[in-house]
């Protein structure tokens, strides 16, 4: 279960941080429109939204564990509806250090 909620917090690192997915996305126009169009503003799911790829990741990882009950399969789906939780934790971390920062400077 450990294993599964570091999953949710790199994947949620990855898709919703990183900006690694606009960036793919861009290039991916880029190629596929012989460079005329560069642009992020389509889905290519689920490799775009953090709930979708951490269902499908953590369904990998329950298969590859042999793992995969019905107890372990609802809590990767409750992994996935708390992405935007996991990516608020992130943001809260980050202010709060940014604002220890400033007090001490």
């Amino acid at each position: 279960m450990l294993n599964l909620l570091f999953i949710q917090f790199i994947v949620v690192f990855i898709i919703d941080l990183s900006g690694f997915v606009d960036t793919i996305k861009k290039k991916l126009s880029s190629i596929l429109t012989n460079k005329r169009i560069v642009n992020a503003d389509f889905r290519i799911r689920p490799f775009d939204c953090s709930l979708c790829t951490m269902f499908w990741v953590g369904l990998i990882y329950l298969i590859a564990t042999h793992q995969f009950t019905i107890p372990m399969i609802a809590f990767v789906c409750l992994l996935a509806i708390t992405t935007t939780i996991t990516k608020d934790i992130y943001y809260t971390i980050h202010d709060l250090i940014c604002k220890v920062l400033n007090k001490i400077a």
